[in-house]
């Protein structure tokens, strides 16, 4: 008896040789955007015209919204299939990150730090799953 295949894709198909770059470019991308608001919270402080408290939010605005994101992502790739997901979050991530740069104020730049931590929950822990 054979051993069952719990793989979201079907029996003999194998996923393309640009998904692992693509998806270790990710996970960078995914854990710069968690790292790199850090050490730009006192410019940021600055360019805002807001207190260190306020931007110091942006950090857990990120990574909670993340956390309990990648709680619906898992099913939603075992209904969809991995690599759509993937790539569908990659695009939504992208798109979001970039939006970011738009903010004028403080509780903007936030709101846009949630939404992409809500789309990265799509990308690096889908992509560590077989």
């Amino acid at each position: 008896m054979a051993a069952p295949s719990y793989s979201s894709q079907p029996a003999g198909e194998t996923a393309p040789r640009w998904m692992l770059p693509v998806i270790c470019s990710a996970a960078f991308l995914v854990f710069a955007q968690t790292f790199m608001v850090a050490p730009l919270i006192p410019r940021l402080a600055d360019v805002f015209h807001s207190p260190v408290g306020w931007i110091g939010l942006a950090i857990p605005a990120y990574v909670v919204p993340q956390g309990l994101s990648i709680l619906f992502a898992g099913p939603l790739s075992d209904r969809l299939g991995r690599r759509r997901v993937i790539l569908g979050a990659l695009s939504a991530f992208c798109l979001v990150t970039a939006a970011t740069a738009t903010a004028q104020r403080v509780d903007t730049f936030i709101g846009w730090r949630v939404l992409t931590g809500i789309v990265a929950a799509g990308i690096v822990p889908i992509g560590l799953t077989r």
